[in-house]
């Protein structure tokens, strides 16, 4: 996972679509509806929370990256997208914890695995915009951070952001 700017995302997603453009032209006007709503939306976190790190890398380092900041910040202000994340830390999606066989190419093991609890928020001091990816499992977002503390504590931690213990990469090949 990089640090990295709204400049380089948009640089991306210009190259996306110029690709987009010649394969699949009917999709182009979607592609720029969406980039419009992600600079509106950004706009308004900017406004709340003046303080942000672009970053790009693995979903699953993003999702270490947020959970870093449920840790130590509290809550993610906002919808909790705590069940679609590899490492949740809401308490409600947490108390669905259960387990799971996997098999997978021939080697088993055991995962855990929660179930979605009734959509809610939670307010905080802190959020995340995902722009979009970029390749198969990877691309660009964005932390805010109503404290100028809190990006610097962020940006300190950020060379631990990784795939953590949870992923055992042995279990991919």
């Amino acid at each position: 996972m990089e640090i990295s700017t709204y400049e380089a995302w948009l640089k991306e997603d210009r190259r996306d679509r110029e690709r987009l453009a010649a394969t699949h032209p009917e999709y182009v006007q979607s592609r720029l509806d969406t980039q419009r709503e992600l600079d509106r939306d950004r706009h308004e976190l900017l406004t709340a929370f003046p303080y942000s790190v672009v970053a790009e890398g693995i979903s699953t380092e993003h999702d270490f990256a947020a959970h870093w900041c449920w840790q130590h910040l509290g809550p993610m202000h906002g919808c909790c997208i705590g069940a679609y994340t590899e490492y949740p830390a809401c308490p409600l999606v947490l108390a669905t914890e259960y387990y799971e066989r996997v098999v997978y190419q021939g080697r088993e093991w055991v995962e855990k695995r929660y179930l979605h609890p009734v959509a809610h928020e939670h307010q905080g001091v802190w959020t995340y915009l995902w722009f979009g990816k970029t390749d198969y499992d990877y691309g660009y977002g964005e932390y805010f951070f109503s404290a100028e503390l809190d990006c610097g504590r962020f940006v300190s931690a950020f060379p631990t952001f990784t795939w953590s213990e949870a992923w055992n990469k042995e279990n991919l090949n």
